[in-house]
């Protein structure tokens, strides 16, 4: 019961900055498809890691060194045909990215196995530029 309290925390938490990253560029709250799909995923991961989501986003949000953001994998196995990095990078980092885009991972990202790591700044678009973090 205690796991399930703290997930159902961690998982508000998340929205509310997603909540605010849209808010502060308002062009980015029109782009962002309010979908089902991104509240299903969050519901899908454990409880570590939400928790190193949240931190990430959190660190990032607060101007933390870009390091702390970008240190972190957090490993999700798709099992729906929404890939969940670009769930994940629409709500933090690319609003106005769509699902045809092509994202690629940045070298520094290593998720173990066969998962996709949904750290939202381990990814960019194809074509641009961002120093990894």
């Amino acid at each position: 019961m205690l796991m399930l309290l703290k997930k159902r925390r961690l998982i508000n938490e998340l929205r509310r900055v997603a909540d605010r990253n849209a808010r502060e560029e308002e062009a980015a709250a029109a782009a962002v498809p309010r979908s089902k799909a991104f509240p299903r995923l969050l519901r899908r991961l454990g409880v570590d890691e939400l928790t190193t989501l949240l931190e990430v986003v959190e660190s990032r949000a607060r101007n933390e060194s870009s390091a702390s953001a970008g240190r972190y994998c957090v490993p999700v196995r798709a099992a729906d045909a929404t890939e969940p990095f670009r769930l994940v990078a629409r709500y933090f980092v690319l609003p106005d990215s769509d699902d045809r885009e092509e994202l690629r991972r940045l070298p520094m990202c290593r998720p173990a196995g066969d998962a996709t790591c949904c750290n939202p700044y381990h990814w960019n678009r194809i074509g641009e530029s961002r120093r990894p973090i």
